[in-house]
């Protein structure tokens, strides 16, 4: 089984540089794939190239092209919403995002259940959730693009209850909503990340490979995610554990790199070593 590797632009952020300079970085490193993150509106950062991040208000076509150019595929895109929101933060942007994939030719959009507003009950944030996850599969479906659920806020870093947000797709919609698990997210919450991948692992549909070093963990233990942490193989996630049950679930998805830009060469030669 021959997995294509990406990368998500997170990587980048620190660099202040442009998408098109992420696209040169990575066709040199020889990645397979980018997958960009998204906003709505324009920034000045993106205008002027400080920022990799792709508004949705740009040409899609073009935006694949030039990754093409660079001989890369966009195959997932970030987009992550607050499904416990009813406005622009929630189903409207991603929606947007879901139209903006169907378009630039991305089979996946990455998301989250975001962070949980203090004044909604656990009952009201799970009601709101199914409520939002009915509309936005519905369009996904129309479209034949599907959503995942990465493991970043207090409910999808926990393996029951990512399993009850699951649940909340209606029968008929299930398969346009899937997982995108994220190695050093569950990691640093204290969730075992090999006890997780085996609950849902039915359901994953996109991988994020993350590590995270001794230091990073013992400070951050209990957090729901940090943008990264080491180069892929120094640290303490079980990566290639990870791995070999993915390829024993037949997993035929793309894995994304997430660590610091400098550390991806390191990290891509040591994620071909283990696949």
């Amino acid at each position: 089984m021959v997995w294509k590797i990406g990368c998500n632009s997170d990587s980048f952020r620190e660099t202040a540089r442009s998408f098109e300079y992420m696209l040169k970085v990575l066709s040199e490193l020889g990645f397979d794939s980018v997958e960009p993150q998204v906003i709505t509106g324009q920034a000045s950062s993106i205008l002027y190239g400080y920022d990799p991040t792709i508004s949705l208000e740009s040409d899609p076509i073009e935006i694949k092209k030039l990754a093409a150019d660079y001989g890369l595929e966009i195959i997932c895109i970030s987009a992550h919403a607050n499904l416990m929101d009813v406005g622009e933060a929630g189903p409207c942007y991603l929606m947007k995002a879901i139209r903006f994939a169907k378009l630039i030719g991305a089979e996946i959009v990455n998301t989250s259940e975001g962070p949980k507003p203090d004044y909604l009950t656990e009952e009201e944030a799970f009601q709101l959730m199914k409520f939002n996850l009915r509309s936005i599969l519905r369009l996904a479906k129309n479209l034949d693009v599907k959503v995942s659920i990465e493991p970043h806020n207090i409910y999808t870093v926990q393996t029951k209850t990512m399993l009850k947000i699951l649940d909340l797709a209606p029968s008929e919609l299930s398969e346009y909503l899937g997982v995108n698990f994220d190695t050093g997210n569950v990691t640093l919450f204290g969730t075992d990340p090999l006890e997780m991948l085996d609950a849902v692992i039915d359901r994953v549909i996109h991988v994020h490979l993350k590590d995270l070093d001794k230091e990073t963990y013992e400070k951050h233990k209990g957090s729901t995610g940090i943008p990264f942490g080491t180069a892929l193989g120094r640290g303490i996630v079980p990566l290639k554990e990870i791995i070999d049950r993915l390829r024993k679930a037949g997993f035929d998805g793309e894995l994304s790199i997430e660590c610091s830009a400098k550390d991806l060469k390191e990290s891509i030669e040591y994620v071909k070593s283990i696949m």
